[in-house]
């Protein structure tokens, strides 16, 4: 009579000598790569420094505006602004047309018909 321990054995055999090839393979292959360079990856923190500041929308807006007037006068940026939501409005319609037209819906019908 056999015990279930060669049995066990004798069936899981062929896998584990893969498995176990694999781990060698890999362990092999993770010792020969050099290891990675982290030195002076990370900056040391100031704790002297003080917290950075958060700036209010009124203050965002002061230094957005200048140089929104420099570059362009405000009709001109509203009207490229439409210009461009209009163009992204006409290709979303574009994008949301239906993927099969009728013909070909009809016939993937008459298909899943006959192959009930």
């Amino acid at each position: 009579m056999r015990s279930p321990e060669s049995k066990f054995s004798l069936t899981y055999a062929p896998a584990l000598a893969r498995v176990a090839g694999v781990a060698s393979i890999c362990l092999i292959l993770i010792g020969c790569t050099p290891p990675p360079d982290l030195q002076g990856r990370v900056q040391p923190i100031d704790n002297t420094l003080p917290w950075p500041t958060l700036f209010t929308t009124a203050q965002l807006e002061q230094t957005v505006t200048p140089t929104l007037s420099e570059d362009k006068t405000s009709t001109e940026a509203t009207d490229s602004l439409t210009a461009r939501a209009a163009a992204l409005r006409t290709r979303a319609r574009g994008l949301s047309a239906p993927v099969l037209d009728s013909a070909t819906r009809k016939h993937l019908l008459a298909a899943v018909a006959r192959h009930p």
